[in-house]
């Protein structure tokens, strides 16, 4: 995770994806966004996308 002044940038590994599998990246509003919540919600969202 990289924080800025303005944004919280997560990279995640997608499960599922080996040890060169993808990475999901998001950004995320840092003034709009509840930190702890975001990452909970985009952990469940990794789970899928390979599924």
């Amino acid at each position: 995770m990289v924080t800025t002044a303005a944004y919280h940038h997560v990279i995640r590994p997608v499960p599922g994806g080996g040890s060169d599998g993808p990475l999901l990246s998001v950004v995320f509003d840092r003034g709009r966004t509840n930190l702890a919540l975001a990452r909970r919600e985009l952990d469940a969202r990794a789970e899928t996308l390979l599924a």
